[in-house]
């Protein structure tokens, strides 16, 4: 039985590309929105990529 957190993006060699942007608030917390794409790159025949898009937000304990 295969996790399915882990995707079988075909092959052993991928790719991953990311783009991200952040703001730090004056009380120290920031907010994060990020974008990544995987994939093998046409290495292989079967190219199913896996695409994320987060959001962080971080609060300073200090």
């Amino acid at each position: 039985m295969q996790c399915p957190v882990w995707a079988d993006l075909g092959g052993e060699f991928h790719f991953r590309s990311a783009v991200g942007a952040g703001f730090e608030f004056d009380n120290g917390s920031t907010l994060m929105l990020s974008w990544d794409h995987r994939s093998n790159g046409d290495t292989r025949a079967t190219k199913p990529g896996l695409e994320n898009l987060s959001v962080r937000y971080a609060v300073s304990l200090n």
